[in-house]
This record gives C-alpha cells, structure tokens and sequence, in this order.
C-alpha cells in the first residue's frame, strides 16, 4: 500500500491526473456548515482515505484536525458523500492510501 501526500493548492502537474480528478470530486461534496460560517470558524483538515482499485471508498479517518470539531466531521461527511470516487489507474498500486487536505476558508 503506497500513502501518497496532495498539495494543500492546485498546482499545474495534477492538471489532469488522477489526483486533480480526486480532488475535484471531493470538492463537489465539499459542505461549509452555516453555524461554522457564523462562528468565522476555518482551518484545514487533512483525511487518510483509503480506496479500492475501482473508487470506492473504503475508510477515512482524520490525520490531522482543524481545531474545530464541526469542521473535522464534516470534512469526513465530505468524503462519505463523495463515496464513489475516480478509479485508481492500473499504474498505480491498489488499494490505495491518500492523504487528502480539505480547507475551509471564509471569503
């Protein structure tokens, strides 16, 4: 089992890898709660995902919390929704261990 690290930002090599695929899925189900809204809680999360050679999830637990317990749940509802996610190409080991940032940020 290989545990691979994502950049916290986009950067231009994952412009069309698996990884940038991952990550704009995960961005899809990305919720911000309204009462951390209120609260002008933010932070970043990092998830250890744990997927199947065809995307599913299999676990995911929280390497790193945000200091803001409503955050850190829901970044683990993020990947609980996203559920299905890109399948792992052959080139790649599977399953596989990723360790995913998930940022909540006020604008």
């Amino acid at each position: 089992r290989d545990l691979h690290s994502f950049p916290t930002r986009r950067s231009s090599d994952l412009d069309d890898s698996w990884e940038a695929r991952l990550l704009a899925r995960l961005e899809h189900y990305r919720r911000y709660p309204a009462q951390a809204r209120r609260g002008h809680q933010h932070g970043l999360v990092v998830l250890r995902l744990k997927i199947d050679r065809d995307g599913a999830l299999l676990a995911a637990d929280i390497v790193q919390g945000c200091g803001h317990a409503m955050l850190d749940r829901e970044a683990l509802a993020t990947a609980r929704r996203a559920r299905q996610l890109p399948p792992i190409p052959p080139e790649k080991s599977a399953p596989r261990l990723v360790d995913i940032p998930v940022e909540f940020h006020l604008r």
